[in-house]
């Protein structure tokens, strides 16, 4: 459920994310699409934690399309392993 009134941080785990998902890549096109159309009023952050080689490349990908002020959003976490070792 996203908050309408309230920032949000969506937070993305991508441990096990592996070459099958990555595969699908018209589904991470249209998150951003939909994030960057219609959730992305209080969106404060959009955090990736254990990223693989596919989330990499992924996000390389990706971010061309998104909007300039999504793209800002985004922080790509190589230190932290859990939500609860985040800054948040």
């Amino acid at each position: 459920e996203i908050p309408e009134t309230k920032e949000w941080v969506w937070i993305c785990d991508g441990l096990d994310f592996g070459f099958k998902h990555a595969m699908h890549i018209n589904v991470g096109i249209e998150l951003a699409n939909l994030i960057s159309t219609k959730f992305n009023k209080n969106l404060k952050k959009i955090m990736i934690i254990n990223p693989t080689v596919y989330i990499v490349l992924l996000h390389k990908l990706v971010i061309p399309f998104l909007h300039n002020k999504i793209r800002d959003l985004i922080e790509v976490n190589y230190d932290s392993k859990s939500v609860e070792e985040l800054n948040l």
